[in-house]
């Protein structure tokens, strides 16, 4: 098992500019299971000159896709998960602008992919 920052990854077959974690991976109370894909931050390639998927923010946003996609990994509002997800961007090195930005984005379009993982 690998802590948090370091997350096994290998290139997902499934689909284009995708990644999956090799590795199970502990982040504080949660862990990220090996098999869970992710496309980092969820930006549109046009934008990547602002805000690179790629980048400082990609392992948070990791952390951060997993807690929206599987709501039994926790027990956290919508509201402390994107917080918690701004603490680890901060905390890896992200500049505080595009923190500001990716966060505002994440609060302000972030309900309908919360609440499409919630639906029974």
């Amino acid at each position: 098992m690998t802590v948090y920052p370091y997350i096994l990854l290998a290139k997902s077959p499934l689909h284009y500019d995708w990644y999956e974690v090799v590795e199970d991976c502990i982040c504080e109370e949660v862990i990220i299971k090996a098999g869970f894909t992710t496309d980092f931050a969820s930006v549109p390639q046009f934008l990547w000159w602002l805000i690179p998927p790629h980048g400082t923010g990609a392992m948070p946003s990791i952390v951060h896709d997993y807690l929206y996609q599987v709501p039994n990994a926790h027990n956290l509002t919508r509201l402390e998960v994107d917080r918690y997800w701004r603490k680890l961007l901060i905390e890896s090195g992200v500049p505080t602008w595009q923190t500001a930005l990716m966060y505002g984005f994440v609060r302000l379009l972030g309900q309908s992919v919360w609440e499409k993982y919630r639906r029974g």
